[in-house]
């Protein structure tokens, strides 16, 4: 299911009755709200999953259910998350091997740390470590500084379009 650089908002759907669902991609939208616990809950657990959430505005702790997945790769980068659930960085086959390799770091950067482009540290080199970076307030950021949220960015544009209307 590919519905990436859309400007959806709202909630996400855990999509627990699609039983052959085991690819979502809703990066770069303007979707909020916590990572559902019951998220793909009717694929079974031996599918190799795909999850691309980034670059949205989820928030809250990635839910612990999701370790019931043996395989699966997950971008989870620049939302407003605050905790990766322990249970989740022991699934060492998670985004190609690197959960195995590096724990918690593996899924997400920690608050106060970033890795650019990926939000995580894979083997990818050095650009893919997690680095220290005061200004990094929720984990996975892919850059050094403060996250303009997809929110204010969805507001200021329609204030803009308001704003044009009205001079027209």
């Amino acid at each position: 299911l590919r519905l990436g650089s859309n400007r959806f908002a709202g909630a996400l759907d855990d999509f627990a009755s699609n039983t052959r669902l085991k690819s979502i991609d809703v990066s770069g939208n303007i979707m909020s709200g916590p990572i559902p616990p019951t998220l793909l809950k009717g694929t079974d657990k031996d599918e190799e999953i795909y999850l691309d959430l980034s670059s949205n505005n989820f928030i809250g702790e990635v839910p612990g259910e999701l370790a019931r997945f043996e395989k699966m790769t997950i971008y989870l980068r620049d939302n407003l998350i605050t905790g990766v659930n322990p249970a989740l960085c022991k699934n060492d086959a998670w985004n190609d091997g690197d959960v195995g390799e590096f724990n918690c770091d593996g899924i997400l950067c920690p608050a106060g740390t970033f890795s650019e482009d990926y939000g995580r540290q894979t083997t990818g080199g050095q650009l893919a470590q997690c680095r220290q970076c005061g200004k990094a307030k929720y984990f996975g950021a892919s850059f050094c500084g403060a996250r303009s949220s997809a929110a204010s960015t969805r507001i200021g544009f329609a204030i803009g379009v308001v704003s044009a209307s009205i001079s027209v």
